[in-house]
């Protein structure tokens, strides 16, 4: 789920974007253009963080069982996650703190919400994800 467009999105990524299920994929700032074009103004500001709009929507898409986690990068993320949560409690949060302007304390902010997992960047992601799956990390 990314707050942006498709458009950014493959700009950034370029072909790294086909690597993922685009039946999960939300691009909420598309979203919110559609609404706008059809008049549904009331409905668009509902979509924008922190609200679970993207969340659960990828959720619908999602296989039907376990948990879903999702990496922010911001207390907004934070909330979506735990408004999710009240919707279908499935969602996990996980956080990257390598952009932030003062990046203890968003570590400090993750740490004190205990965030799943916690790592400097999301191309830190995979390197922890096969550790965890080879039972390296628990």
């Amino acid at each position: 789920m990314s707050g942006r467009s498709q458009l950014t999105a493959e700009y950034t990524l370029g072909t790294r974007l086909k690597r993922f299920n685009s039946d999960l994929v939300v691009f909420v700032e598309d979203d919110i253009s559609t609404a706008l074009k059809n008049g549904e103004l009331e409905q668009a500001k509902g979509f924008g963080k922190p609200s679970p709009y993207g969340l659960l929507k990828a959720e619908k898409a999602a296989s039907k069982s376990g948990l879903i986690l999702y990496i922010g990068d911001s207390k907004e993320d934070l909330l979506m996650v735990e408004r999710a949560n009240r919707v279908s409690n499935r969602f996990i949060s996980g956080g990257v703190y390598g952009c932030a302007n003062s990046p203890t304390d968003l570590i400090d902010l993750f740490m004190d919400n205990d965030v799943y997992l916690v790592a400097e960047s999301v191309n830190d992601l995979y390197r922890l994800f096969k550790m965890i799956g080879e039972g390296e990390v628990r």
